[in-house]
């Protein structure tokens, strides 16, 4: 499950960072989508650390993949 949660997040930060770019190519001063795609993805991203974390039983920091996942919020 701490998977999906993760692909989900990847396709929340890749909304947040498109609506991002394309805001700064246009000049517009639009910053709603681009914040909730950020704020969802990012709450995604805790809630599949936290429940890798109720799976294992300890921080999920020994694996490299894990390690990763914990440093990038």
């Amino acid at each position: 499950m701490h998977v999906i949660l993760l692909r989900l997040a990847l396709a929340l930060y890749s909304v947040g960072f498109a609506h991002s770019v394309l805001t700064a190519l246009t000049k517009t001063d639009v910053v709603s989508s681009g914040f909730g795609g950020g704020f969802g993805g990012f709450i995604l991203h805790v809630a599949s650390i936290g429940l890798r974390a109720w799976d294992v039983h300890y921080l999920p920091l020994t694996q490299q993949y894990e390690a990763f996942s914990f440093s990038a919020p």
